[in-house]
């Protein structure tokens, strides 16, 4: 991973703009190398400023493999980002899959009532997990 991290940095320091199929590569390998959700949210920030300044369209089966890996690590706001992303490009994503990812490894996730005093931070991680449940269910 760090070879294609140095790679990209090569890339951009000599001008030219990554593709999508070089963040699928990029996805790829931290979702297969699993606990790589720091480096994986950094690329979901370069790959957002990359597609708002040039105008980069981004496939569903990349925006899909990001928003599996954010769903699996726990990262719902980066994954609500994603799944907006996605409700703006029309593309199709199964959502049985997501809820059952939720489901596997979050459903005890913030299950009682929330505490009294809560720092701001973790009431936006639980307002983000508690959309991100009923999502499949909205629509």
């Amino acid at each position: 991973m760090s070879d294609a991290e140095k790679a990209l940095k090569k890339m951009r320091s000599l001008g030219y703009t990554p593709s999508a199929q070089t963040f699928h590569s990029l996805v790829t390998g931290y979702a297969t190398s699993w606990g790589k959700h720091t480096e994986l949210t950094e690329l979901w920030g370069q790959m957002k400023s990359i597609a708002s300044s040039n105008g980069m369209k981004f496939d569903a089966e990349l925006l899909d493999s990001v928003l599996f890996t954010f769903v699996r690590g726990g990262l719902f706001i980066r994954a609500n980002e994603v799944v907006e992303m996605i409700k703006k490009g029309n593309m199709f994503v199964d959502k049985y899959r997501y809820r059952s990812l939720y489901l596997k490894y979050h459903k005890t996730l913030y299950k009682g009532k929330p505490p009294k005093f809560e720092m701001e931070t973790q009431l936006r991680k639980r307002e983000a997990a508690m959309a991100f449940k009923k999502w499949p269910q909205k629509e």
